[in-house]
């Protein structure tokens, strides 16, 4: 309820949490999720990587590769490329960025 997301949606994001080994659970009264690396070696893109996801991708492909129009036929590779380039963009970005700093910018105020 605190995240507003559905908690069947929670624990299929937390198993491939788990899978990668960067949390922990406990069963039990006390149970639940535990992050368990460091989290200044912990980039968003290694948790983008745990939880299998593309920033940018196409629904559908247009032209094919068998018709004779250059356009027809070069686009969709094109296009893959551009996708390709947007979505590594993006993890760049993530790479930059830690579990440390989320918390740091989550919690500055409770510590000040």
């Amino acid at each position: 309820d605190n995240i507003c997301t559905n908690s069947a949606r929670v624990r299929k994001v937390m198993a491939k949490l788990k899978k990668a080994n960067l949390v922990e659970t406990r069963e039990g009264t006390v149970g639940g999720y535990r992050f368990v690396g460091n989290a200044n070696d912990v980039s968003l893109d290694i948790i983008s990587d745990a939880l299998d996801t593309r920033f940018v991708e196409m629904n559908w492909r247009s032209g094919s590769h068998d018709k004779a129009c250059l356009v027809a036929s070069g686009m969709s590779d094109v296009m893959d490329d551009i996708i390709e380039d947007i979505d590594e963009s993006c993890r760049k970005i993530l790479r930059e960025k830690t579990i440390a700093q989320i918390d740091e910018r989550i919690f500055k105020k409770e510590k000040e």
